[in-house]
């Protein structure tokens, strides 16, 4: 018998900390969705993890005892616990627990190839920030082929990226060992070389995910099918003609198109996943009816996401407008809860009481329970200009640009002053005006691996100024009345 690790993830190994990280595309479908995107281990089990698969179960046993000092029955004990494990595993290192996810090693015919690396003995479990990004959002082009009335972007960025920079710079993710690596935009559709992009990307190992408006024709989609593409994410707010162009401002030959495409993905094996933006024009329940007809028809659809169209700093006077009222939210609610699914139907920040902000009563609660961020900790994002910066949302705000691609390494990027300074704020630097300069929690709140503020929607509801501020859901913030 051999064990290798399951395909769904990878092992970083680093000189000091190890990371199981888990891949953004889908390969093994009894894998939970929601496993944390890394986690942290030290570099003894990172290099058994890594290396348990070069051979017979029990020679790599007997190879890995050698070569860490460890006893084969210990490292055969932790492991055979994650052979094909059905339930998640805990280990205690000191007093802190690791959770190993489900499956994380799998029984093979055949070894894997095997990459030599330095054995590295230490049990240490160090929360340390990796040497390379983890995961790296890409934004290929600020273009579009619609024209959404709630689109949060900003969108008079500078001079976009040449093709073979863009080439160039894939490239040197794979030979830098980032792990998942995402392609966004405006829509990468919408730039003239995107299938020279494309093709790029998988050869260089990614699979990346794809979310589109462009209803794609029967060549693109076979070209699609051909480099290996299974899934694709389609934005569509209405199945009603006049309501789609008041909201993504497109003629009545789009829901035709639409229609084609995927009848295309469903004869080409393509799986479909939906998002609606729910505003004023499209929330009625007699809407989402029509909507969930329409998609209902097509076999290939594997989910289908509504969320409220929420506030973006760079269109703060057409809010208003668009925004989506709090009673048409409760109602999608209770529909989407009575009705038959032949997919799964999931709502974005919608919930009985439509949408609430969750403020915590304390800062104890808000930093157990606030959403993580992993922004400049394992992930960083490229501009379409080649500005970097720890996060798409955030654009080209100063407070948070770290490089650019076209004059800088990636390394050089990551590890540089301004985003290591980030990564580890000075508490003593923060404005004495501002509550987190005296807040108890704020080594929790902004200096972990796993941070619990949202820079982006600090930014969008305080004018772009974030740094110093609290997330909106802590209760030392200002209230708002807005979604986010």
């Amino acid at each position: 018998m051999i064990a290798i690790l399951n395909p769904q993830f990878s092992i970083r190994n680093e000189k000091n900390s190890s990371y199981i990280v888990k891949k953004s595309w889908r390969i093994d479908p009894n894998i939970e969705n929601d496993i944390a995107l890394a986690t942290i281990i030290p570099p003894a089990i990172g290099y058994i993890l890594k290396t348990i698969g070069q051979d017979e179960y029990e020679k790599s046993l007997s190879y890995l005892s050698d070569n860490l000092g460890i006893s084969k029955d210990v490292i055969r004990k932790f492991t055979t616990a994650l052979i094909e494990n059905e339930e998640k595993k805990s280990l205690f290192i000191g007093n802190e627990r690791i959770i190993f996810p489900r499956r994380l090693l799998i029984k093979s015919d055949t070894p894997e190839d095997y990459e030599e690396i330095k054995p590295n003995a230490s049990c240490n479990l160090l929360h340390l920030r990796p040497q390379i990004p983890i995961n790296l959002n890409f934004m290929i082009t600020t273009k579009c082929t619609t024209n959404c009335c709630y689109c949060y972007a900003k969108r008079n960025l500078k001079k976009e990226l040449q093709t073979d920079e863009i080439i160039r710079f894939i490239k040197e993710c794979k030979d830098y060992g980032v792990i998942n690596l995402s392609l966004t935009g405006g829509d990468i559709f919408a730039h003239k070389d995107w299938k020279l992009i494309l093709a790029t990307t998988i050869k260089c190992g990614y699979n990346p995910f794809l979310s589109t408006k462009t209803p794609l024709g029967k060549e693109d989609i076979e070209f699609l099918h051909q480099i290996g593409i299974k899934e694709l994410q389609f934005s569509l707010d209405s199945s009603c003609p006049e309501t789609l162009n008041q909201l993504v401002h497109v003629n009545n030959s789009y829901l035709p198109k639409v229609n084609n495409m995927f009848m295309y993905c469903e004869q080409s094996g393509i799986k479909l996943g939906i998002r609606t933006v729910l505003c004023e024009t499209n929330s009625q329940v007699t809407q989402i009816k029509e909507l969930h007809g329409f998609l209902s028809k097509f076999a290939n659809i594997k989910d289908w996401v509504m969320t409220p169209a929420f506030f973006s700093e760079f269109k703060q006077e057409e809010y208003k407008k668009y925004e989506v009222p709090n009673e048409n939210l409760i109602q999608v609610n209770s529909y989407i809860e009575a009705t038959a699914k032949s997919f799964p139907i999931y709502l974005n920040k919608i919930s009985e009481c439509g949408y609430e902000l969750k403020r915590e009563r304390t800062v104890n609660d808000y930093v157990t329970k606030n959403q993580i961020c992993y922004a400049n900790s394992f992930s960083m994002s490229v501009l379409a200009s080649g500005e970097c910066t720890i996060c798409e949302m955030l654009y080209e705000n100063e407070e948070y640009t770290i490089g650019n691609i076209k004059d800088q390494s990636l390394f050089d990027i990551w590890n540089s002053p301004k985003a290591l300074s980030l990564f580890t704020p000075n508490q003593n630097e923060i404005s004495t005006v501002s509550p987190c300069h005296t807040c108890k929690v704020f080594d929790e709140c902004k200096k972990n691996i796993a941070k619990r503020v949202c820079y982006a929607d600090i930014a969008k509801t305080n004018g772009g100024a974030t740094k110093d501020l609290p997330d909106p859901r802590c209760p030392l913030s200002r209230p708002i009345n807005v979604i986010l």
